[in-house]
């Protein structure tokens, strides 16, 4: 097994999110900068998780995942072959999807919003689709070459990061805008969104925020070092953000962060988060898959068994339930929170 590295092809989170990500998302709250089903009144109740039987992905590595419109999407590597996509009402029984549009170039994200999917992948190719199942190219990104790692959705557009420090809106996730200046330099960039605020993560512990998603101020000190941010979720008016060597932090704002003094994953790199039923659900691991949850982003807990043997690159939230996904075709997901 190779290990994957920030941003190419990785879900590397993540945000979404979801946002998630989210994956590309990763993640943060999958893209749509909802809270998920919080009534903020109950406990959560335990989580326990179920392999699923067959993903349709093979042996194909799973980079992200969202969830939106009663559908959850998830897409794959190519693996010197066609990249794959599938799609699920429940989490539980996945269908291949005919043609994603990618070819064989690796898909590194996907989110929903505005009732709309739209991913992102190699080669500057991003696509979208109504329902999770016909997928239409994007005629320009504005990525050109550079990969398209991460995309969420908030405040009526769409805002997708990725390579060499590329950024880009969309209204409607089919014309896009490339942004002037994302403060990140070189830097790969993920992106997720929650409380009015897009929030963008990146190599060497990068992050900025935007009221709009086109202009971008950097956070003086995102608390995470030279280490990678993989991905941010937002959920329960805070953000947090997870990254390489077992660090997480988080925000009221995505202004000002604060470091998580034990994520439960030790040194393994996060990869994902989303935020759903009163909880934060993190992934990530190396070589070995690890999860965590908390229900304020500051205290973690180990989930006992995730049901993976490999590192888990994408997690979201959605009819009620988390679903992971991750190295070797892997998806996994949980019982229902509500």
């Amino acid at each position: 097994m190779t290990k994957k590295s920030f941003f190419v092809g990785i879900s590397v989170m993540a945000l979404v999110f979801g946002m998630t990500i989210v994956g590309c998302d990763d993640g943060s709250t999958n893209g749509n900068g909802n809270d998920g089903d919080n009534n903020g009144n109950k406990s959560p109740v335990a989580l326990t998780w179920t392999a699923v039987a067959d993903s349709t992905f093979g042996f194909f590595d799973i980079n992200g995942v969202t969830y939106g419109g009663g559908t959850f999407v998830a897409v794959s590597y190519a693996n010197s072959n066609n990249s794959k996509m599938a799609y699920s009402s429940d989490g539980e029984t996945w269908t291949a999807v005919a043609n994603s549009t990618f070819g064989n170039a690796d898909i590194h994200c996907v989110a929903y919003g505005g009732g709309k999917f739209v991913a992102g992948g190699n080669d500057g190719k991003m696509a979208y689709s109504a329902d999770g199942v016909t997928w239409t190219a994007v005629a320009d990104s504005t990525f050109g070459s550079s990969s398209v790692s991460g995309i969420a959705y908030g405040g009526g557009k769409f805002v997708a990061g990725g390579g060499a420090g590329k950024m880009a809106y969309s209204a409607d996730g089919v014309t896009w805008t490339a942004v002037a200046d994302s403060t990140f330099g070189s830097s790969s960039i993920r992106v997720g969104y929650g409380g009015d605020k897009f929030v963008a993560v990146g190599n060497n512990g990068k992050m900025a925020y935007s009221a709009d998603g086109v202009t971008w101020t950097a956070v003086a000190d995102s608390t995470f070092g030279s280490s990678s941010v993989n991905g941010v979720g937002y959920g329960g008016s805070r953000f947090v953000a997870v990254g390489n060597n077992g660090k997480m932090a988080y925000s009221a704002d995505g202004v000002t962060w604060t470091a998580v003094a034990d994520s439960a994953f030790g040194a393994s790199p996060i990869y994902g988060i989303a935020y759903g039923g009163g909880r934060f659900v993190a992934g990530g691991g190396y070589p070995v898959g690890k999860m965590a949850y908390s229900t304020d982003g500051a205290t973690w807990t180990v989930v006992a068994d995730s049901t993976f043997s490999y590192p888990i690159y994408g997690v979201a939230y959605g009819e009620g339930r988390f679903v992971a996904v991750g190295y070797n075709g892997k998806i996994a997901y949980s019982n229902k929170q509500e």
